[in-house]
């Protein structure tokens, strides 16, 4: 079948989207293993449980790269470190809260936002507000009112330490996705 725009098969446009989609499943990999690492490693800082980790800042960097695919890596990335850390009662309320973080920042990376730092910065806050609010509420089911509470200072933290990092990054990855959409480098 002859495509009546430009004259030629579609062929073209079905192996250039496999090609993008193959792509996308490659760094889909590569980010899950990224958020998993970044969430493990405990950067020390004062806070009331001595650390925070960098996995919130991988994955909005993953929704810059990914778009709403980033889902996919956050919540299996997130998981997995919950695994690791051996806090599988997390596992349920991870996999839902991060792959919301992911979707939600990757559809606005994807539709709405340009190179300014400003509305990704309110975009990842509105991302972390739901993390804590998200972990507030798992956590009354699962313990109690009181450690959900407690867990709200540092859950807070944890959100500020993402944003810092996904906000730092915002011009880097900004000029990756320039290269992208270049052609320099093959991807999404």
């Amino acid at each position: 079948m002859v495509d009546k725009k430009s004259g030629t098969g579609g062929s073209m446009k079905k192996e250039r989207h496999k090609s993008w989609t193959i792509r996308s499943i490659a760094y889909g990999g590569i980010f899950t293993a990224l958020v998993m690492l970044a969430t493990l490693v405990h950067v020390p800082f004062p806070v009331p449980a001595g650390y925070v980790n960098l996995g919130d800042g991988v994955i909005f960097i993953a929704s810059m790269v990914l778009g709403p695919f980033a889902a996919v890596p956050a919540a299996l990335g997130s998981a997995l470190a919950d695994w690791f850390t051996g806090f599988p009662v997390y596992i349920p309320a991870t996999l839902v809260i991060k792959a919301l973080m992911g979707l939600i920042a990757g559809l606005a990376a994807r539709r709405y936002l340009k190179k300014n730092i400003l509305p990704y910065a309110l975009v990842f806050l509105g991302c972390e507000i739901l993390m804590v609010a998200g972990y507030f509420i798992y956590e009354v089911f699962v313990y109690d009112p009181g450690a959900a509470t407690a867990n709200i200072l540092y859950n807070s933290f944890q959100g500020i330490a993402g944003i810092v990092v996904g906000t730092a990054c915002v011009p880097a990855v900004n000029r990756f996705r320039h290269h992208l959409q270049a052609g320099s480098i093959s991807g999404p």
